[in-house]
């Protein structure tokens, strides 16, 4: 079965970057793309993705904040945090939003997998860097 992953970013060209990486590998399926937090919301509950890589930092509702409600009212989806900042405090605050994964945005795409299968496990995968 494969893992289903849900990506949320502000910019369409890395949601479909990211996609176009993760469709390529026969055990991640993409089942969806939001643009902001609050389509994060509505497609976790449509599409019941295992895994949601969501950017930590969009316009309204941004990452952190869906985070928190995603892992509260869908607790089988894990999100992984994407960020351009390796920072101690952006990565504590993520795990204490309840994201159970953080990766760079420069992470190689061998990475990406590796943080997607992991997290799909239920283990956390915090950026190798």
């Amino acid at each position: 079965m494969a893992i289903r992953v849900l990506i949320v970013d502000d910019q369409p060209l890395i949601r479909t970057g990211i996609a176009t990486l993760l469709a390529r590998k026969p055990d991640i399926e993409v089942v969806g793309q939001a643009a902001n937090g609050r389509e994060a919301l509505e497609f976790v509950a449509t599409l019941d993705p295992d895994v949601v890589l969501m950017d930590i930092t969009m316009p309204g509702l941004n990452g952190l904040e869906s985070a928190a409600q995603i892992t509260q009212e869908c607790p089988r989806a894990r999100v992984i945090m994407l960020s351009m900042h390796l920072n101690e405090q952006y990565v504590s605050q993520a795990l204490r939003a309840g994201a159970a994964g953080y990766l760079l945005k420069d992470a190689a795409a061998t990475e990406l997998e590796q943080a997607v299968r992991t997290v799909a496990q239920g283990d956390v995968y915090v950026n190798q860097a």
